[in-house]
C-alpha cells in the first residue's frame, strides 16, 4: 500500500540512529517533510544525507535539531524553530529512549526520573500549539486540527475532554 504524506510535516525525536531513523526515511519517501531531533549534531548530520536520499526526488523538506527532549527549555526552544522553519507540524513520533538495562531494585530515583522526563514528560512538552490533551494510546484517531502526536504510551489528539471519553468501546 503506497501511502502519501506529501504537504505533511512530521517531527520525529530520537531520529538519528534506529527506528527513529528509519521512521524519518519512511515519511520522507512518502512526501512528508521531517524535522529531525537528537541530542548529537554529528549523528543528525549523517542521518540527515540519509533521509534526504530517501527522499529522492519528492519535496520533502528535511531539516535536523540538536534538543536533549528530557528538558523542558530546549523542547520549547526548539519547537519554536521548527514551526518556523515549516510553518507547521501535522505529526509528532516520540521516539527518543534509553533502557536502564539493570535489576529492578537496582533503578534508582534518578533513574526513574530521567525515564520519565524522556518518555513521558517529552511526549506532554512536544505538544507545541496542538491545544490538546494527552490520553491513552489507544485513542490514537486524529481528532481535532492538532497533530498527531504518537509515543509508546501516549498520543495527543487535539480533543480537549478526550479523558472523558476514555471508558467508551474502541
Amino acid at each position: 500500500m503506497d501511502v502519501r504524506m506529501d504537504g505533511r510535516v512530521a517531527v520525529i525525536t530520537g531520529s538519528s540512529t534506529g527506528l527513529g531513523l528509519a521512521m524519518a526515511k519512511e515519511f520522507a519517501a512518502s512526501g512528508a517533510s521531517v524535522a529531525l531531533l537528537a541530542r548529537k549534531m554529528d549523528a543528525l548530520t549523517a542521518a540527515k544525507a540519509e533521509v534526504a536520499k530517501a527522499a529522492g526526488k519528492t519535496n520533502a523538506k528535511i531539516e535536523v535539531y540538536s534538543c536533549d527532549v528530557a528538558k523542558a527549555q530546549p523542547i520549547a526552544d526548539t519547537w519554536k524553530k521548527v514551526v518556523a522553519d515549516f510553518g507547521k507540524v501535522d505529526i509528532v513520533v516520540n521516539n527518543a529512549g534509553i533502557s536502564h538495562a539493570k535489576a529492578f531494585d537496582t533503578v534508582t530515583d534518578e533513574d526513574w526520573q530521567g525515564d520519565l522526563d524522556l518518555k513521558l514528560f517529552a511526549a506532554i512538552r512536544l505538544k507545541g500549539d496542538l491545544h490538546g490533551i494527552i490520553v491513552l494510546e489507544r485513542d490514537i484517531s486524529r481528532q481535532g486540527d492538532g497533530p498527531a502526536n504518537r509515543n509508546s504510551l501516549f498520543a495527543a489528539t487535539g480533543q480537549k475532554d478526550a479523558t472523558s471519553n476514555d471508558d467508551r468501546e474502541h
